[in-house]
């Protein structure tokens, strides 16, 4: 069985997205848990706290008009313990999708005292789903939640001033709550990148 992006949910009048309670059903429909805890296993992730943590995950395949069909792990969202939305992670790139656009985070109960910001899904999926995870694609409103934290840890130099400047408005008493270890040869490279920008 495979979910149709292109044709296999209804859409809210609001903003023509999936309608949730109908990606639930999809999600529901999906039985490859054994395919999702291998694929994990293959890529260092470990199921168990995944799985303490969201429930059951699901290998799928997604197919839609516009792209060739794919294989995606996917995973449930909650808010308020209320399934809202689905979280697609491409098997091979690691990319991924909401498809309802309901949860801007992976981990957004975990922000509090010092967390850990993810660059991506796979990475907080590998750290057992501790620390957050940003799941949007383009906005950047909702980085303002990582000011309840203390202290925010992150491998990654442009995502840890991209959320300094959108999460804590680039003021540079802010800038102390980030300890960010990425590796000196990317630092070095993000900022000789940024002094060719504005050369």
């Amino acid at each position: 069985m495979a979910i149709n992006l292109s044709t296999g949910f209804r859409l809210t009048p609001e903003n023509f997205l999936p309608v949730p309670i109908d990606v639930c059903a999809a999600f529901e429909a999906e039985t490859d848990t054994v395919g999702a805890h291998e694929w994990m296993l293959e890529n260092d992730i470990d199921p168990g706290p995944v799985i303490a943590v969201l429930g059951d995950v699901k290998l799928i395949d997604v197919v839609s008009r516009d792209c060739p069909s794919w294989t995606a792990l996917a995973l449930p969202l909650r808010a308020d313990g209320v399934f809202v939305d689905t979280l697609l992670i491409d098997t091979d790139t690691f990319e991924h999708l909401r498809i309802c656009d309901a949860v801007d985070w992976l981990g957004e109960d975990n922000i509090s005292g010092t967390v850990r910001l993810h660059a991506a899904p796979v990475d907080w999926l590998r750290a057992g789903c501790a620390g957050c995870c940003s799941l949007h694609p383009y906005g950047r409103g909702h980085l303002r939640a990582l000011r309840r934290a203390d202290r925010i840890q992150c491998d990654d130099i442009r995502l840890a001033l991209e959320a300094w400047e959108w999460g804590f408005g680039a003021y540079d008493n802010d800038l102390a709550r980030f300890d960010i270890d990425d590796l000196p040869e990317n630092v070095a490279c993000y900022f000789q990148r940024q002094a060719r920008a504005v050369a």
